[in-house]
This record gives C-alpha cells, structure tokens and sequence, in this order.
C-alpha cells in the first residue's frame, strides 16, 4: 500500500518487509534488526494494520532486548492510552540511553504529563550539547513531537532556528503548523507547492483536501481527495476526506459508499461509524443508522 512516505514506497523498504512476511508465512522468522523491525511496525501502524505491528514488535524486542526503537513504540503505545508510568518503564528499559530517540522520548513523556517548560528545556540542553550538524535534523524532529501534541506555537519557534527553509521536510512541517494555527490560506500554497515537485506524494493531496475542506471550499477538497484515492484507492485518510465533502454538498447517496468503505478499512474507528450513522439519518434509513450507533 502506498503511503506518501518517501522511505516506506522505496523498493529497500518493500524489500524488507516482503522478506518478512514471506518469513511470517513460512513459520520461520528471519534475522532483522531492531530498527528495521520498528519501521515495518510503524508502516503496519501506519497502514491500521494494529495487530500485526504489536506481533512484528514482540518479536524485536524477543531478539533484541532494551533496543531503542521498539521500546520508543511500545511507550508511545502507553502514552496514547494516558499509561504514563509504564511509559516511563520502557524508557528505562531501553539500553542506550544516549540514543537521539530516547531523548526525544523522555520529551514526549513530559509533554503528555503537561510538562512543557520541562520538556523544551530538556530538547534545548540536548540541542546545545549535538554537533552542528546535526542540529537541523533536531529541529524539525522537536517541531514534529511538539506538532503530534498541537502544540503548534512551540513547534513555530523550533522551526524559526532552521536554515534549510526550502527543504520538502521543512515545508511540511511548516504547512502542518500553519495548518495547526488556522493559517489556512498559506498552508494550501505551501501544500500546492510541494504537489508541484512531487505530484504523486499521497499525503500532500490529503493535506492539501483537508486545508481546502477547513476553508469550506468542499468541492476543491474532492477534487484533491480524489487524486489521493487515485494515488493509493485504499488510503483510509483519502476516502474519508472524500466522503465529508460530499457529505458537506449533501450528496448523501455518494457520501455514504465512502464512509462504508472507509469503515471496512478502519473497522475500529468510532468516528467512522458514527459519520455514516449520520449519513443514513439524512437519508431516512434510521434502522440501519441505529445499529452502526450501537
């Protein structure tokens, strides 16, 4: 399935993770490393397939006790859930404690305890202590966790210290905030921009639907979610951008085959549910909206 990550579409990764699952099927698992076994959880994640990344994880950390980034998904796992202690566990589980990614944990632990002056104070004394040239990537990987929490001014001020402005990476990040703040306007040129140098980049579609739909403008967020859909017919995010403009233009009948479709993919969404639930209202079909309440 295609994801709109640049490394997850790249035939090294589709590498790894067919000889995986050819592994997986044959009953024996093949030797990977900690890191390579946390990307295919997180593309799993990422894809909803939440089972199969608990299993691929298990098993890292099976073959691989205390490494960094299988311990990073389980305490975001518990993070999630508002389990901050047993978050708290795995960080100190993890081996090396020099790791950038368990720094940028601790951080997340702190965010989520609402800990904020803690956490920005802690990613500043690490930022102090990283070589140069390191320093950019650690910008736009602070602005991500503070993003993940929307805290988007905190985010805006990481970002503020770049130099590399006119990197695809940075841009994002930046349309994420401004996305965040309700900068509307600019986020759909930054969006348009990035479609320009990459047009078959699924998740700048989405973005840029979703800015389109927040500014009212339903039909252009179709048409943008449709060339997402086109990009990946599958993608959960595509389909139900699609189905709320439709449902926006009270195009009730289309509206609802795109939330059905988009429930079969996410089948554990309650908000899949209760927006088809709200489609069949519209139409008249209380009995069958009930049961997708219930």
């Amino acid at each position: 399935m295609l994801t709109g990550d640049e490394y997850f579409d790249s035939n090294e990764f589709r590498d790894k993770l067919m000889s995986y699952e050819d592994s997986v099927r044959s009953g024996h698992h093949i030797f990977l490393d900690a890191d390579d076994l946390a990307d295919i959880a997180d593309y799993y994640n990422l894809i909803g397939n939440y089972v199969e990344a608990n299993d691929v994880i298990e098993y890292a950390l099976n073959i691989h006790p205390g490494a960094t980034l299988p311990l990073v998904f389980k305490a975001r796992q518990a993070i999630m859930l508002k389990e901050i202690e047993k978050a708290e566990e795995y960080a100190n589980d993890i081996y090396n404690k020099d790791d950038p990614d368990y720094k940028y944990l601790i951080a997340e632990i702190l965010i989520a305890q609402n800990k904020i002056s803690e956490a920005e104070n802690f990613l500043k004394e690490y930022y102090s202590e990283i070589q140069p040239e390191e320093q950019e990537d650690f910008i736009l990987d602070a602005a991500n966790i503070y993003i993940d929490y929307g805290l988007d001014e905190n985010a805006l001020e990481w970002m503020s210290l770049s130099k590399t402005t006119n990197n695809p990476e940075y841009k994002e990040l930046l349309a994420r905030i401004l996305f965040g703040i309700g900068n509307f306007d600019e986020c759909i040129k930054i969006f348009n921009e990035l479609i320009d140098l990459n047009p078959y980049n699924k998740k700048y579609w989405v973005a840029l639907s979703s800015a389109q739909f927040m500014l009212e403008d339903y039909n252009a967020s179709i048409t943008s979610s449709e060339y997402a859909i086109a990009i990946a017919p599958n993608d959960a995010e595509a389909i139900m951008s699609k189905a709320s403009g439709l449902y926006k233009l009270e195009n009730y009948e289309e509206a609802l085959e795109y939330y059905k479709k988009y429930c079969s993919l996410m089948q554990d969404d309650e908000f899949g549910e209760l927006q088809l639930a709200s489609c069949l209202i519209n139409l008249g079909m209380y009995e069958e909206a009930i049961s997708h309440l219930e």
